[in-house]
């Protein structure tokens, strides 16, 4: 496992696949509380499972992949709003 925080545009909450690969698990939905952290989404790329990590707590606004999908690089995951 590689535990990473996600490329995010922290202004926005916008988590990003760090790499191509598929998606493994989504773990979150709109609505979720979220912590510093806390795996949203399972990827595996290159043969490696990636665990793409909140970057603070938040509120899950929207969710743009789904399990088995295959993402580019760069791609909109997951966005978060952060906590007041």
């Amino acid at each position: 496992f590689l535990s990473l925080e996600a490329d995010a545009d922290t202004a926005g909450g916008q988590l990003v696949a760090p790499m191509m690969g598929a998606v493994i698990k989504v773990k979150v939905r709109p609505g979720d509380a979220v912590k510093k952290g806390d795996v949203v989404v399972v990827q595996e790329s290159m043969k490696m499972e990636l665990l793409i990590e909140a970057p603070f707590a938040g509120t899950v606004m929207a969710v743009h992949c789904r399990e088995g999908e295959m993402v580019e690089r760069h791609k909109a995951l997951v966005e978060i709003r952060a906590d007041e």
